[in-house]
């Protein structure tokens, strides 16, 4: 069996999203509300240690929304910037806030209705990183177990990453009093 390999790109991209395949078939609609966020090309680490400023290393169900800057570029930024007066920063850590989605049968999936119906689970755990590829160049899909002694890494305090730790489907039949008001409320 011959396996088809690709040449990695060799464009310079600011960010990448590595994101781990597990969840796709069994989650799809973890990968759509990941890819239309992110808006990034789905590329394994290797392929783009070379040409990229940050790796983003998520799950399909880790949601990360800039929130201390317009964009992933200026944010990873600014939260460097802040941090390299003790010792150069090798990824940032963002921890992961769990949320519960719903999603009602009836409505058809949307990716804003889904959004509108988190619920937050108020339960925090450890996140996941964003690499700096030119001070590190190995690591798996979470942290890295060793620095080199120089090198330090970011815990960030500022934002988290949206964790979708379940998704519940809702199947109605039939407008009952709770589905007339779940409507009510997405369309105001």
């Amino acid at each position: 069996m011959q396996i088809p390999f690709k040449i990695p790109p060799s464009t310079k991209r600011e960010v990448v999203m590595c994101i781990s395949p597990v969840f796709v078939s069994e989650q799809w609609q973890n990968f759509l509300l990941a890819a239309h966020v992110y808006k990034q090309q789905l590329i394994q680490k290797t392929s783009v240690q070379e040409t990229a400023s940050f790796i983003g290393l998520m799950d399909l169900n880790d949601i990360l929304i800039p929130a201390i800057a317009p964009n992933y570029v200026e944010e990873f930024q600014k939260l460097i910037k802040k941090h390299e007066k003790t010792a150069p920063v090798a990824y940032i850590e963002y921890e992961r806030q769990h949320y519960e989605a719903t999603v009602f049968n009836n409505t058809g999936f949307s990716l804003k209705d889904m959004m509108k119906g988190l619920v937050d689970k108020k339960k925090r755990s450890l996140g996941k990183i964003v690499l700096i590829p030119e001070r590190i160049n190995y690591t798996y899909i979470d942290r890295p177990t060793y620095l080199p002694s120089r090198l330090d890494y970011l815990n960030v305090e500022e934002n988290t990453i949206t964790y979708l730790e379940t998704i519940v489907w809702v199947y109605y039949h039939f407008e009952s009093a709770e589905y007339a008001f779940f409507r009510r409320m997405m369309t105001r």
